[in-house]
């Protein structure tokens, strides 16, 4: 039995497929003798097309199915490295003019009589007769004449020609709409689901709900999965609301019975290979203009199952899923692998040596009884990913795994396998560099139990660090204003309010941090950390580029007129939306100019203010001095302020962005219906011309992402950012002058932080419970 020790995975599953043996056969088709090799033929195009999963939909038979199990089990058979589900697609009686498709797929244990039993259980329109090869040459030969002539069908050759008269019931035959549900119900351990097309052909999208509503909410509460192309319509069956199905989602979640249902989009192959980007000549796995199924489980039929109960979590349908695209786009940060093997020969085969497991990107925890290796595995993942945490590990400590000299520990090293291939080696009793890059963060389990409870006892302000930490990771670009970590942020934040309280507080406090700060970034070991956080943004940058979206040349010939017009409208939409985005971020850096603009105003007033305070306090100091030398301070000293040109540059700031904030979302205004007329006009392309304006815009997502990761000399978590020449490495010279005594300092120190408890925090924090010390 395969095992999936990953977890689900998201996987293509192309559902829908036919075999040689299916009716409409478009491919190589069966001779006396050669059976063996068309089965051989087919199993190599399962092989090598992308789906991880298909499910046989011949019409009216389980004999391809039936083939390729016999085929599989013979000697010298190839391997199958996919997952196929059988299945058949039938036709039931409609109550309209046109055609209803039905199918029915089944778990690929399920054992063959249960196939023939199913079979004999679908009654066919005319005649009652159980479905079979003679029932459908009968059904054929009773039709009625004008019917048969509407197909095409010479009346007389069905009449002594078998093999015609099958292939003619094939084309015209119908089942009870009550054989088809009570056949799928009489399949035990429910290994058969009802599988109904909906929006594609002859689906059940075309039945006049207000004439026929029984016929069709019968079908739609029996059918757990549905065969459906458009995205908003594959939502409401998932049960999700889109501004697209918002109209009639309840209506149509009403005749679900609120129950979610699945989405899958088939290829409907009739050939093993198609011609790529042709929707008319599609092979297995060539899904229709891109509506590809994902769907988010083991590739088994229990996959299947758990994917029936969570559709709008483990289903998709389009290009690629989301969280896909963007572990694609981030290798560098998943990892796919942890092993760990013994170094030296005494230690083989014992202890951890050998463990090798894969992890699933979406890893949330790590569940075990008590000792059974969670601690251990963490710590490991964590020492090989560089850690600085290693001083807490529980389980790589001394008197445990590392003993009290190192044994056993030194004599194993781990490896962590990233989606990137650039691997990281370790041993086990090896302290990560200080310097390194923390390529895994981690909290052991009692490091976060002393820093929980030294908080609420008081003994300590770790927690609060670590948390401020992760704050500070979530605030945006703009409000960071190039701060480099939480409290220095705090400082620039509270600079005008700080200001206020004298002019000790900047000595003491701004220099002092500012010579630390200095001096900390002058440390090799910082350096260090930069250099290697540089080398991951490179490595970063490379696995990004060995994304590129592969180059699609622009389609010529076989055009048509309506189609050149909607490419160059096309094309002029994409620069219209161009220029959107242009002004856009024109508008971004008018209004972090002018926010540093008022910053920096509101900085000078508060200045101007200790000016003026200052030169009260010398008035005051000074008062009897003044006075005994009969002299007035107003004849010697003149001070006067007139702050209304900052008060107009600030009005005119707050105007200038208010405006450029209207302009921009004027600007941006069109940008819906520019996408709704793009999206409209792809749609009548042929499928080349889709297929490259699908390029274009994952080449410029592509562009836009490598631009974020080489960033700006300004960026300090870009690559540019992180280059050697950046400012922090400028030589500084730093004069420290004598300014006060200790008694007035600390005075001024006791003045400081008795007044500071006082302000309330800069408004980006509000939603945050965590604020400077001596406040809640």
């Amino acid at each position: 039995m395969v095992m999936y020790s990953k977890g689900s995975e998201w996987r293509q599953w192309d559902l829908h497929i036919h075999s040689p043996l299916s009716f409409h056969w478009e491919g190589p088709k069966f001779e006396p003798g050669k059976e063996d090799a068309i089965i051989d033929q087919m199993v190599d195009a399962l092989n090598k097309a992308a789906p991880a999963v298909y499910g046989f939909m011949d019409y009216w038979t389980f004999d391809g199915w039936f083939a390729l199990k016999r085929r599989l089990s013979a000697p010298g058979a190839p391997k199958l490295n996919k997952v196929v589900f059988p299945g058949i697609e039938l036709r039931l009686i409609a109550p309209f003019d046109g055609r209803l498709n039905a199918h029915v797929i089944f778990s690929d244990k399920i054992e063959d009589q249960v196939l023939i039993d199913f079979k004999g259980k679908l009654k066919l329109a005319l005649g009652d007769q159980p479905l079979s090869d003679f029932a459908l040459r009968n059904y054929a030969r009773a039709a009625d004449a004008d019917k048969m002539k509407l197909h095409g069908i010479d009346v007389e050759r069905v009449k002594t020609d078998d093999a015609y008269a099958l292939d003619a019931g094939c084309k015209i035959a119908e089942i009870t709409p009550e054989s088809y549900r009570d056949a799928i119900a009489s399949v035990p351990d429910g290994m058969a689901l009802g599988f109904m097309p909906f929006d594609t052909n002859d689906g059940l999208s075309k039945v006049h709900w207000d004439k026929h509503y029984a016929y069709a909410l019968g079908l739609f509460k029996n059918s757990p999965i549905f065969e459906v192309r458009n995205p908003d319509t594959a939502a409401a069956f998932a049960g999700v609301r889109t501004d697209k199905n918002d109209k009639w989602f309840d209506q149509f979640q009403a005749s679900l019975g609120g129950v979610p249902r699945l989405s899958v989009s088939g290829s409907d192959a009739h050939k093993f290979v198609g011609t790529p980007g042709d929707n008319n000549d599609r092979g297995y796995g060539d899904f229709p203009s891109n509506r590809i199924t994902w769907i988010k489980a083991d590739p088994t039929w229990k996959g299947l199952l758990q994917a029936l109960k969570e559709p709008a979590l483990r289903s998709f349908i389009g290009e690629m899923p989301p969280k896909v695209r963007t572990i694609r786009e981030n290798s560098t940060y998943y990892i796919s692998r942890v092993t760990v093997v013994a170094e030296h020969e005494r230690y083989s085969g014992t202890w951890l040596d050998g463990t090798d497991i894969e992890l699933n990107a979406d890893l949330v925890a790590i569940i075990g009884n008590k000792g059974s290796g969670k601690s251990a595995l963490a710590d490991v993942i964590s020492a090989v990913g560089d850690s600085q945490q290693h001083q807490h590990y529980s389980f790589l400590k001394a008197r445990r795994f590392k003993g009290t000299s190192g044994d056993p520990a030194k004599g194993f090293s781990g490896e962590l396998s990233w989606l990137s291939g650039n691997p990281l080696k370790r041993n086990l009793n090896v302290i990560a560099d200080p310097s390194a890059v923390e390529m895994v963060r981690y909290i052991p389990q009692g490091r976060f139990e002393a820093l929980c409870n030294a908080h609420v006892e008081g003994r300590s302000d770790e927690f609060e660090h670590e948390l401020r930490a992760v704050i500070f990771s979530h605030v945006p670009n703009e409000v960071r204003l190039d701060a480099s970590d939480f409290d220095r942020l705090i400082e620039r934040q509270e600079a005008p309010s700080r200001a206020k309280l004298n002019e000790m507080r900047r000595t003491l406090a701004t220099l002092n941090e500012e010579i630390v700060d200095i001096e900390e970034q002058m440390r090799p070991s910082v350096r260090m950390t930069l250099q290697n956080q540089l080398t991951l943004k490179r490595q970063e940058k490379q696995a990004h580029i060995a994304t590129k979206p592969a180059e699609i040349v622009a389609p010529t010939g076989g055009v048509l007129p309506e189609q050149q017009a909607a490419t160059a409208r096309i094309t002029a939409i994409v620069d219209e939306l161009s220029q959107m985005d242009q002004k856009l971020a024109a508008s971004m850096k008018v209004k972090e100019r002018e926010a540093r603009r008022r910053q920096a105003i509101a900085n000078l007033q508060s200045r101007i203010e200790i000016l003026k305070s200052q030169y009260d306090d010398f008035l005051e100091t000074t008062a009897s001095d003044w006075s005994d030398a009969n002299v007035k301070a107003e004849d010697v000293v003149k001070f006067a302020i007139d702050d209304k040109r900052l008060i107009a540059e600030t009005a005119r700031s707050t105007n200038a962005e208010a405006a450029v904030s209207s302009q921009s979302a004027m600007d941006d205004a069109p940008r819906t219906g520019l996408l709704e007329e793009k999206a409209k006009l792809t749609e009548t392309l042929n499928a080349p011309q889709q297929q490259y304006q699908a390029y274009l815009e994952q080449l410029n997502v592509w562009q836009t992402t490598l631009g974020d990761i080489e960033g700006t000399a300004t960026s300090p978590e870009a690559k540019e950012g992180l280059r050697p020449v950046s400012p922090i490495w400028i030589p500084c010279q730093i004069s420290l002058k004598q300014s006060i005594s200790n008694a007035e300092k600390s005075r001024k120190a006791s003045t400081v932080f008795s007044t500071s408890s006082e302000h309330p925090a800069p408004p980006f924090l509000s939603r945050y419970r965590v604020w400077s010390k001596g406040t809640s």
